[in-house]
């Protein structure tokens, strides 16, 4: 959805299609930036006092989502959204870290992160979530893998254990 750096004059119709396919992106702040982009495209055509319709396509218009935007009722959402993050430990209420490892081979890549997870499993931390996603995906002829890390103190736990695992060039954290 691009929403951003634009600013049309005279735009009459503004028309969101296929929403059920950014619903699909399987992320945790998936329904949050659905939101935020569609709330800046209606501030973006009410911006200039023009006279602009907007229409949100969907085969689920009884979406929370949606009505939400519609209502203009961020408080609900948010409450909504604060409390899945909260039974699933997501940031705010936890820190959160996907290490991420690129290979040009799809074996090497696999194999790597197995034992990247084992490694990361071996530390004696019992508070903390380890996810080893399974599916790899591919861009500018490499293979991209990730294993998500979930704590309420995840960077004090990255600091004891750098020397001994991002010695790998391609390896990279990112923090959510």
């Amino acid at each position: 959805m691009i929403t951003t750096w634009f600013d049309f004059a005279n735009i009459g119709l503004i028309w969101v299609i296929l929403l059920e396919q950014e619903l699909q992106i399987p992320k945790y702040d998936t329904e949050e930036k659905i939101y935020s982009n569609i709330k800046q495209l209606i501030g973006r055509w009410g911006r200039k006092w023009q006279q602009t319709d907007i229409v949100i396509q969907s085969c689920i218009p009884n979406n929370e989502i949606i009505t939400s935007i519609i209502d203009g009722n961020y408080k609900d959402f948010l409450q909504k959204v604060l409390q899945e993050r909260k039974i699933f430990w997501y940031p705010p209420y936890q820190e959160m870290a996907a290490i991420r490892y690129k290979n040009k081979e799809k074996e090497a890549c696999k194999k790597y992160l197995n034992s990247l997870f084992e490694m990361l499993k071996s530390f004696p931390q019992d508070e903390i979530e380890i996810i080893k996603i399974e599916t790899l995906y591919k861009r500018d002829h490499q293979y991209f893998g990730k294993i998500i890390l979930k704590w309420n103190n995840l960077r004090f736990f990255l600091q004891n254990i750098k020397s001994e695992i991002f010695k790998n060039k391609d390896l990279a954290v990112i923090f959510e």
